[in-house]
């Protein structure tokens, strides 16, 4: 945040103070910012300053994952191919009709990094001056998490089903957390799974969503149904199945799951912003 200060005092006043000097220092500057994180919930969370961000937000150039712009798949699979090529110093491979078709309609949650794992494993286990296969690709995807577990087209929903040739397929009453967790305990990763390097952010971006949404639903089952306040403390209590929780550990447990400091202040908008997710949530499901 201090950082944040600077930057704006001089964006806005167009000077900087140098390191031990005494006397402003007039700058000419352009900013390029790029980022990955959530801007808007940055400022909720008070980790970003929104003034800063109305300074140098406009224009907002937004690129959408991979999975988004299907039509940038096989431009972006034949410039690695390219890539791996020259690196392993092969020749000649190329990428049949139907292999660019099974490229087109994979998930790719692992965005552009996945494709580049996948391209850089065909051209390293392919010989010079072949056609690579549907087959071939199959095979190299085979033990792959994205292949093996397809979630649905909206990750961020109540009951993330999956479907699995190594489980089947789900069923009409297999839903939410109890099926979530049956899958997870059948799946296989392979050590060669192309997605292994970029899972984590979205593993972490999927159990943060969970957990809000649970949080959101216990403190909408311990409303009091009179005054209509939440019950911090019994929905924690309830959340942990810690009967003797007291003290400040809600508040703790609040604020991590909001991913801020433990002893940020928690207010009732803070627990009414957690019910209304988990509502929004259910909702978009339905």
């Amino acid at each position: 945040m201090p950082v944040q200060a600077k930057v704006l005092r001089a964006l806005q006043e167009k000077t900087i103070l140098r390191v031990g000097g005494d006397a402003p220092v007039k700058v000419d500057v352009r900013i390029i910012a790029a980022t990955s994180r959530n801007l808007a919930e940055m400022i909720r969370k008070g980790s970003f300053r929104h003034d800063l961000l109305r300074r140098i937000s406009p224009p907002t150039l937004t690129i959408p994952p991979l999975r988004e712009r299907r039509e940038d798949i096989i431009s972006l699979a034949e410039t690695f191919l390219e890539k791996y090529s020259l690196e392993f110093g092969k020749q000649g491979i190329s990428l049949a009709q139907d292999v660019k078709a099974l490229l087109e309609q994979h998930p790719f949650f692992g965005n552009v990094g996945e494709l580049e794992n996948i391209i850089q494993n065909i051209v390293n286990t392919t010989g010079n001056n072949r056609v690579v296969s549907e087959k071939e690709v199959e095979n190299i995807l085979a033990d792959s998490l994205v292949t093996t577990v397809r979630l649905n087209k909206n990750i961020r929903t109540k009951e993330m089903v999956f479907e699995s040739s190594r489980f089947g397929p789900a069923k009409q009453d297999d839903k939410g957390l109890e099926f979530f967790l049956k899958a997870l305990k059948t799946i296989k990763i392979s050590e060669n799974d192309p997605v292994i390097r970029g899972i984590k952010p979205l593993l972490e971006e999927v159990f943060q969503h969970l957990h809000r949404q649970l949080a959101g639903a216990a403190l909408e089952r311990c409303r009091d149904p009179v005054t209509g306040r939440l019950n911090l403390q019994g929905a924690m209590r309830l959340l942990t199945n810690d009967k003797e929780m007291r003290g400040k550990e809600p508040l703790r447990i609040i604020n991590k799951i909001l991913g801020r400091r433990q002893n940020h202040s928690v207010t009732e908008e803070d627990l009414e912003y957690l019910v209304a997710f988990w509502k929004e949530t259910d909702n978009k499901s339905e």
